[in-house]
């Protein structure tokens, strides 16, 4: 997919373990006030035009990603009372603390690849190049592949039947950019159907028609499940359905948790570590560690953990058993 944006050789790199950022497609990345240089980092993507957002896997990050055009940034300060009424159950009402994080919401404009880090504090700052399409075969071809890609994300969104489904499907049907349909489908996609690791894949393929043909790889995989399941769904007998589907769901469950078994394994460690340093009082850490627990547990597809990880941010970051002392003159 092309863009119109001026693009600088330079850039501030985000790394994030949230999303794979695509070409063309919105996106909101959290930015938690414990990240190292908080306020330095905020600052200067307030003065950003664009940012390089890079995936972040295992304590590194990937050389290839999407440049963001800055669309803005948000306080989640409301978010966060929500979450102290859902999720706090002390006696007392903890402060809310005036800023906790940032929402910064970006749009994918091209691919680029850096080519040197010239700063990584207070944050980073690389060189980079844009990494354009490349078109290795007829236009008639790759169009062909992405009436593919179009029909066959239909299919699957009939089977899933997300909420925002007639706005997926009608992006998708109305655009004839073969670039575009295969970086939304695949932004789109959720992570249990396609994880980030294969959205990485998919973003670092630049041939439009290799992109087409991986995404249709994905799509015919998720559509012969859905196609089985609904198969065993009318041909097994009502003795042995309900067996076969709570077998099924217990494998995918399974699969899920492999996945997110290690990634919450990590997180954990660290949120004790800084609990151990915030030096909680009895009662909250023991709030603390039960919701450290669910946090850790949780399926990957669990849209409450982002909020959990939020909650867990703002405890940490809260001044415990610190204080200060009044000094009052009444004369």
């Amino acid at each position: 997919m092309t863009n119109n944006f001026p693009i600088p050789q330079i850039l501030l790199i985000l790394p994030t373990e949230e999303i794979v950022l695509f070409p063309g497609v919105t996106e909101f990345i959290t930015i938690s006030e414990l990240e190292e240089n908080f306020s330095q980092l905020i600052d200067a993507l307030k003065t950003s035009e664009f940012v390089g957002v890079v995936a972040k896997t295992k304590g590194s990050f990937k050389k290839i990603g999407t440049v963001g055009k800055v669309q803005g940034i948000r306080d989640p300060k409301h978010i966060l009372r929500q979450i102290a009424r859902h999720f706090g159950r002390f006696e007392f009402e903890p402060p809310i603390p005036r800023v906790k994080g940032m929402f910064l919401i970006v749009e994918g404009a091209s691919r680029f690849e850096i080519s040197r880090i010239i700063q990584d504090a207070p944050y980073y700052l690389a060189e980079i190049r844009i990494l354009p399409d490349q078109i290795s075969h007829s236009t008639n071809e790759i169009s062909a592949f992405a009436e593919v890609v179009k029909t066959r994300y239909k299919e699957l969104l009939e089977f899933t039947d997300p909420a925002d489904k007639d706005e997926l499907l009608k992006t998708v049907l109305e655009s004839s950019d073969p670039s575009f349909i295969a970086d939304f489908v695949a932004a789109k996609l959720p992570i249990w159907n396609l994880s980030l690791e294969n959205k990485q894949i998919i973003l670092e393929t630049l041939s439009i028609k290799e992109r087409l043909e991986k995404i249709s790889y994905f799509l015919n995989k998720e559509i012969l499940i859905w196609r089985t399941r609904e198969k065993i769904t009318k041909e097994v007998g009502d003795g042995q359905k309900e067996q076969v589907i709570r077998e099924e769901i217990k494998v995918l469950e399974e699969e899920l948790k492999k996945m997110g078994k290690e990634r919450g394994k990590s997180e954990k460690a660290k949120y004790r570590e800084k609990a151990a340093k915030a030096n909680l009082p009895l009662e909250a850490k023991k709030e603390f560690e039960e919701e450290l627990e669910r946090f850790a547990q949780a399926e990957l597809h669990d849209p409450t953990n982002q909020y959990r990880r939020i909650w867990l941010d703002w405890m940490v970051s809260l001044p415990w058993n610190q204080g200060t002392i009044d000094r009052q003159d009444l004369q």
